[in-house]
């Protein structure tokens, strides 16, 4: 993938949450967002509207790496049924408390340098962490020229992994912080045609863990660690 560019977004919010459609019994967040959400973010940042932001889907891979997570909580919400009027169901809802994430979008060179121009016009909009009443701060951090992708098993941090139904090692990265284990989710991967049609994945993650695949993975390194890209 020569002639290829990254923009290195970072993001913080107070509470996050990404929500799980394949749960019913509570309101859960993934940990991580999808990758949708992640184009979602940056079209915002750029002002775009939900079609062109489809759109990026077929052209940019991402990686998103959970940095910081203080802690998972609890929320009841009340959720109102549309199709009979005046009925209400409390519902727990999943909240990520205090987060802040690293994610890399990469794509063809002059595609990339079309979108920073327009985050740097300062046209987007206001920037969600997964609901509209949780704002959050989202940022450019640096641009890297000529991205190279790589591949191979390496070790990984924090980060969204593929998933292809294949054994992995785990162990945790520091006792004395927060420990989620790692679990598989499936994730939407592409919107078509106005979200009639979806692609899905299949996501390994957790926090505070480094998990081995025995299987290969496309990556970027960046600062010197290695971040997947699907």
């Amino acid at each position: 993938m020569s002639n290829y560019k990254a923009l290195v977004l970072r993001m913080r919010s107070d509470f996050a949450h990404w929500r799980n459609p394949f749960s019913l019994s509570i309101l859960e967040t993934f940990l991580m967002p999808q990758k949708t959400s992640v184009l979602g973010i940056l079209g915002a940042m750029c002002g775009l509207i939900e079609r062109d932001v489809e759109k990026l889907g077929e052209r940019l891979k991402v990686s998103i790496k959970l940095e910081k997570l203080r802690g998972i909580v609890l929320d009841l919400v009340t959720l109102y049924n549309l199709k009979e009027k005046g009925l209400k169901t409390p519902i727990v809802r999943q909240l990520l408390f205090k987060v802040s994430y690293t994610f890399i979008i990469l794509g063809p060179t002059n595609l990339m340098n079309d979108l920073l121009f327009k985050i740097e016009d300062g046209g987007g909009f206001p920037i969600y962490a997964g609901v509209s009443e949780m704002l959050a701060e989202a940022r450019v951090d640096c641009e890297i020229e000529d991205v190279k992708i790589q591949k191979g098993r390496g070790e990984f941090f924090n980060v969204s992994l593929p998933y292809f139904s294949r054994p992995y090692e785990w162990k945790v990265g520091n006792p004395n912080e927060l420990i989620v284990p790692p679990r598989v989710v499936k994730k939407t991967l592409l919107f078509r045609n106005g979200r009639k049609e979806k692609e899905f994945i299949d996501i390994l993650e957790g926090y505070n863990i480094k998990i081995k695949p025995s299987w290969e993975i496309e990556y970027v390194v960046y600062n010197d660690e290695l971040f997947p890209v699907f």
